[in-house]
């Protein structure tokens, strides 16, 4: 007789076979590791701001060191105009009409009130009756005055209203007599032929007595007498007749520089400086 297994006995079973549909549940991620993603894609965005931030910078930078630095002025009219203009020395016309002025204040103590025409060519411009322009530039080309009478800068008795100078003027021409406003007179008078190529270039000359040492605005070194009038200007730097900038020359020398010439001579219808010698007047530290 076979052997039954007992009716109350369960059947054994296997292991379930899944479903092709069965998806098994992912398992929830710790907090942990969420915390860790999250912190992580802060500090990423944390350094792309700081890698933009350092490139606008740097590129701000840069920028700014290539400018060149803004020219400080070095001379000023005694009465500050409410306007600014900054002028610089420009090659000019050739053909232009040139005019030597005496100008006069009618009361030293006195002089043109204290807006846009008390710049010296915007007043010599209305005073004389030239043609309006957008720019007084572009009728009175040229002002020089003669260094053998002094400096219209910072005089003693300084008052560019009360001085000499030649003008070079654009188209327009001057009657040779004295035109007055209330402040000044000013003389009219032709300039010789002769003295034009002078007036021109600082630089021409004919013999050696027309050449002297000075400045001329950044510039030193031998040059004729007659020195261009400019209301405002600036030097980053003095410069001799060999284009060396006294900041090179200090760099070379190690030391504060000077420069010093024996004497002036005209050659080839240009003053030359004798002798150079650069010097040192005091050591660097």
């Amino acid at each position: 007789m076979e052997d039954k297994l007992p009716i109350s006995q369960p059947f054994p079973q296997q292991n379930p076979i899944p479903s092709q549909d069965f998806i098994p549940p992912v398992p929830p991620q710790p907090k942990n590791k969420r915390k860790i993603i999250i912190f992580a894609a802060v500090g990423v965005f944390l350094i792309l701001v700081l890698l933009a931030a350092f490139l606008y910078f740097w590129n701000f930078n840069s920028k700014s060191s290539s400018k060149i630095p803004q020219q400080v002025p070095s001379q000023f009219p005694t009465t500050t105009p409410t306007s600014i203009q900054v002028t610089t020395p420009t090659p000019v016309n050739e053909n232009l009409n040139y005019y030597h002025l005496e100008i006069k204040l009618k009361d030293p103590k006195i002089e043109p009130p204290n807006d846009p025409d008390n710049f010296l060519i915007n007043y010599l411009a209305k005073a004389l009756g030239l043609p309006k322009a957008e720019n007084n530039f572009q009728v009175i080309e040229k002002i020089v005055f003669d260094t053998r009478e002094g400096y219209p800068w910072g005089t003693k008795n300084f008052s560019r209203f009360n001085f000499n100078y030649f003008i070079g003027i654009n188209g327009a021409k001057l009657e040779t007599k004295i035109y007055e406003d209330n402040y000044t007179t000013i003389k009219v008078n032709p300039v010789e032929e002769r003295l034009v190529p002078y007036l021109k270039d600082p630089d021409y000359c004919e013999m050696d007595n027309d050449c002297t040492l000075r400045s001329n605005f950044c510039t030193s070194g031998s040059f004729n007498f007659y020195h261009q009038y400019v209301e405002v200007w600036g030097c980053e730097g003095m410069t001799d007749e060999t284009n060396q900038s006294s900041f090179d020359r200090d760099q070379e020398m190690g030391c504060t520089t000077s420069v010093s010439y024996s004497g002036s001579k005209c050659e080839n219808n240009k003053c030359i400086g004798q002798n150079r010698t650069v010097s040192c007047i005091e050591t660097s530290q």
